[in-house]
């Protein structure tokens, strides 16, 4: 993207060497920030290696350059991060605590902790996604947030994330519950867990984990 551009402003493409091209990978890795002041994920350095790829490779097909320098620049590696799960003993505190906790709070846990759902995911989901009957939902919205457009209601992440997941009966029951004492005059399109300002309203998934962490 950009800081590519910003980086080799100025200089021929015939000129730029294996050592430049290492060199910007290493300034993105330490020293470059975004527009917010935050350094850069390994996967957005790995990015920025793909796109040099391909303008190279294009290059070199319309004979711009005779030797590509990316056939000498290894494909950064993704850090393995580690997740940092709960123990049998952590989780089993966790679900015990849950119950005398709100309503909204403790379905969002229910549906995260039974379902796999990303916590956009959660924020998207609306009365008409649920089938009671059956016992099943529909992932078929997904929120995202960002400074200048703040809450985006979207698709998921992958084509495949379009998905139906069976419910667990009981966190049905809790769901009917919450909906019967919290939401009783929420209409089908709104969402499960809206803002405070209305129940068409998405919640910013930041707002799950702020509350995980509090609680």
């Amino acid at each position: 993207g950009s800081q590519l551009a910003d980086y080799f402003k100025g200089k021929a493409i015939q000129s730029i060497t294996p050592l430049d091209i290492q060199k910007f990978l290493i300034y993105l890795r330490t020293e470059y920030r975004t527009k917010q002041g935050k350094p850069v994920s390994d996967k957005t350095v790995r990015h920025s290696y793909c796109v040099l790829v391909l303008t190279f490779g294009f290059a070199e097909e319309q004979e711009l350059i005779q030797k590509n320098p990316m056939d000498k620049v290894d494909c950064p590696k993704l850090a393995k991060k580690k997740v940092d799960a709960f123990s049998a003993d952590e989780a089993k505190s966790f679900l015990n605590l849950l119950p005398g906790c709100d309503p909204d709070f403790r379905c969002m846990m229910y549906l995260l902790l039974t379902t796999g759902l990303r916590r956009g995911e959660l924020m998207g989901l609306q009365w008409r996604d649920f089938d009671f009957q059956d016992l099943t939902l529909e992932v078929s919205r997904n929120i995202t947030y960002s400074p200048e457009k703040g809450n985006v209601v979207d698709t998921p992440k992958t084509e495949n994330s379009v998905r139906t997941i069976p419910m667990l009966p009981f966190v049905a029951a809790q769901l009917l519950e919450y909906r019967a004492q919290e939401r009783s005059r929420s209409d089908e399109t709104a969402f499960v867990f809206p803002s405070d300002r209305g129940d068409n309203i998405p919640r910013t998934p930041n707002a799950v984990t702020h509350r995980v962490k509090r609680f």
